[in-house]
């Protein structure tokens, strides 16, 4: 796991330090090195400033492995998080309101 340069990881929650290490064991078993690019650094409100949100990596992965790697991550992290494939990264969050 490497964490890019300038991502403050101290003082997120442990639900995000959670979905890294599952993420981590994902990406493993893809053969990929997970790299964390945006901790609490990365805005201003919402998710990432409170330590629930945290962006990974997706350079050069294909996008049926793409694919693959969401779903796992949704299984695995349950209905309390959101995981969002974006342009140039994953977000994961943790959402603790009731969702149906």
């Amino acid at each position: 796991m490497k964490i890019k340069p300038g991502v403050k990881i101290s003082g997120i929650k442990s639900q995000i330090i959670y979905a890294i290490f599952i993420a981590d064991k994902i990406f493993s078993n893809y053969g990929l090195e997970l790299t964390i690019t945006s901790g609490i650094e990365a805005h201003t409100k919402g998710f990432h400033p409170v330590g629930l949100g945290v962006d990974f990596r997706i350079w050069k992965i294909p996008f049926s492995t793409l694919t693959e790697i969401i779903i796992a991550l949704k299984a695995m992290l349950g209905k309390n998080y959101d995981v969002v494939l974006e342009k140039d990264h994953i977000h994961v969050e943790f959402d603790k309101r009731t969702k149906s």
